[in-house]
């Protein structure tokens, strides 16, 4: 919403475009930007948010790198029932949030 509004600060941008470069954004952190034990994993639904962030601030690599993490997490198996979805390919994974955010995403991008 800050960047909706024209709020972000900088420093905010600048540490998503630090950390996603760096190997990736987890889960979640302390307001002291230290990943919280147990949220050390990455999740499609923050790229996604990610992603959203970066449209609304014309950061095109930012952008790109988001979506791309995103896609890594997509299942492309024809042989299974949950082929597309975003997830792990043993079933897990699979929630709604990270489902609802990348379509989210990319109905920000073509509508």
């Amino acid at each position: 919403h800050l960047s909706e509004s024209h709020l972000l600060p900088d420093a905010s941008l600048e540490w998503l475009e630090e950390e996603i470069s760096e190997g990736g954004v987890k889960a979640r952190y302390t307001v002291n930007g230290e990943v919280v034990n147990g949220y050390e994993y990455e999740s499609t639904a923050v790229y996604a948010a990610i992603a959203m962030i970066a449209l609304e601030e014309e950061d095109e690599m930012l952008f790109r790198q988001a979506v791309n993490k995103m896609e890594k997490m997509r299942i492309n198996d024809k042989s299974l029932e949950y082929n597309g979805a975003f997830g792990l390919t043993d079933g897990t994974g699979i929630t709604s949030f990270d489902q609802l955010m990348p379509l989210t995403t990319y109905a920000k991008v073509y509508y």
